[in-house]
């Protein structure tokens, strides 16, 4: 007769995986970068967003208008927060969507250097609409193709649906 031993395995608990995204303000850039992120990584991945110099009390709204008619994000109900109210050394990966801000966030947090990541992304306050709609195509081509791998995530499948410039839902803008 054969012996069965229980399986004595314990499952190992995977720590959720986080990134903060960090533009001047947090009322653009950032907060438009947390809700794609949010939209392609799924559930498994902690995302936050912070500015250096928070100004506002929301989103702007041609943030909320372009992530919502253009991809179907709400940020809403996004509050702009200080990069100082966050715990910074909690992230893995903190994403600085400007040089000044990655300049900044290298001066004040030195020891996010291993985990700080510059991405150079227009900042469309106080511009046109079409500059949010730009700034929405550019950050959204980043985390589809380079927020995986920094995470040592797979590429996800399928992309985000986003509008073209010729397409219907572009063109509405």
């Amino acid at each position: 007769m054969k012996d069965h031993a229980e399986d004595t395995r314990i499952p190992v608990q995977r720590r959720q995986l986080r990134v903060l995204f960090v533009c001047v303000g947090n009322t653009c850039r950032s907060p438009m970068a947390a809700g794609l992120a949010r939209a392609v990584l799924g559930p498994d991945v902690q995302v936050d967003s912070a500015g250096i110099a928070v100004s506002g009390q929301r989103a702007t709204p041609e943030a909320i208008r372009i992530m919502h008619e253009l991809c179907g994000i709400d940020i809403a109900d996004h509050r702009p927060r200080e990069v100082g109210a966050c715990d910074v050394s909690h992230y893995d990966a903190v994403i600085a969507l400007e040089t000044s801000v990655y300049a900044y966030l290298l001066a004040m947090y030195p020891q996010l250097e291993p985990v700080l990541v510059q991405w150079h992304i227009a900042d469309p306050y106080l511009e046109p609409l079409s500059a949010y709609q730009q700034c929405a195509q550019a950050l959204l081509e980043q985390v589809q193709t380079r927020l995986p791998t920094l995470l040592g995530m797979p590429a996800p499948m399928p992309p985000l649906p986003y509008p073209r410039p010729g397409d219907a839902a572009a063109d509405r803008i």
